[in-house]
């Protein structure tokens, strides 16, 4: 039985530290003023790459889509 709960438990604590990555990137946009909208989010749920590609495709400046992207990895 314990098995079975840990390996249940398995993808929520692999999924945990990306989900909140993806919040500190989005709560540090919506600190600076931004709208935290679904391009945000779709923006902050990418790779550090993809990320510092689309936001300044949304009008986020660019030191601010540096910091937020960053924080995707940390």
């Amino acid at each position: 039985m314990g098995v079975l709960v840990a390996a249940g438990a398995l993808p929520m604590v692999l999924a945990g530290p990306a989900q909140a990555d993806r919040l500190d990137c989005m709560n540090y946009l919506k600190s600076k003023g931004y709208v935290v909208g679904p391009k945000v989010v779709d923006a902050c749920g990418q790779t550090e790459g993809g990320c510092l590609f689309a936001l300044p495709q949304i009008k986020v400046k660019g030191p601010d889509a540096i910091e937020a992207c960053y924080r995707i990895n940390r």
